[in-house]
């Protein structure tokens, strides 16, 4: 009986996989790698509901149109991300920025670049970096 429950542990942890993430590969718990067409990572993005709700649209759109396709979440993001132009556009850009611009970040980064600046005998102002990053006095 242990035997049995030994192997079965044994088992479900070589199945168990962890991923690197400086190599984009996955390993299993035995450390071999995971080269099968359903190799997992571990990686995950939350989705706020209302693009949870545009994601499960789509997969109704893609799976009304062809009867013959399944898709998952996963596989349907991580397609539209691989055909998405590699870098962001200007305007996907500008809009991040205003989204989520943090003023003590940039405060904070502003202060350490002033400090360098002067370390290094330059002269830089608040107003310049401000510029620099287009932020409106």
């Amino acid at each position: 009986m242990e035997d049995k429950m030994e192997k079965k542990k044994e088992s479900s942890t070589k199945n168990m996989e962890t991923r690197d993430l400086s190599s984009n590969t996955s390993t299993t718990k035995a450390g071999t790698p995971n080269t099968g067409p359903k190799a997992r990572y571990i990686d995950r993005v939350s989705l706020r509901p209302e693009v949870l709700a545009r994601v499960e649209h789509w997969i109704s759109q893609v799976e009304d149109r062809c009867k013959a396709i399944r898709i998952t979440r996963n596989e349907l993001v991580n397609f539209i991300l691989l055909h998405h132009a590699p870098g962001l556009s200007e305007e996907e850009t500008q809009l991040l920025g205003e989204a989520h611009y943090d003023e003590v970040r940039f405060a904070a980064w502003a202060l350490k670049s002033i400090r360098e600046a002067r370390s290094r005998g330059e002269t830089l102002t608040l107003n310049d970096l401000m510029k620099k990053q287009r932020i409106p006095e």
